[in-house]
């Protein structure tokens, strides 16, 4: 799981508050799939991100990618707003 959360943890790595919440739910019925939903907590903002798969890691891999991807654009619009 580190691995995984490695670019994330990059990208967080100079803010002051970056706390990530992750709820696994695993729904054996109708095929056993797994419900992945994350919750990243920044200053002023909190990004979301869900996923679904047979498998829990590869939809908290998606997961984890769609966070890095607003990151980015919370930084970025957090950069223009200090530039204005």
């Amino acid at each position: 799981l580190q691995s995984t959360l490695s670019p994330l943890g990059k990208l967080t790595d100079d803010l002051p508050v970056s706390d990530l919440y992750v709820t696994v739910y695993h729904h054996p019925r109708g095929g056993p799939q797994y419900q992945v939903k994350t919750a990243l907590v920044l200053p002023a903002k909190t990004l979301f991100a869900a996923d679904t798969d047979a498998n829990w890691h590869p939809a908290f891999e998606r997961c984890v990618t769609n966070l890095v991807q607003q990151v980015a654009a919370y930084k970025q619009a957090r950069g223009n707003a200090d530039q204005l």
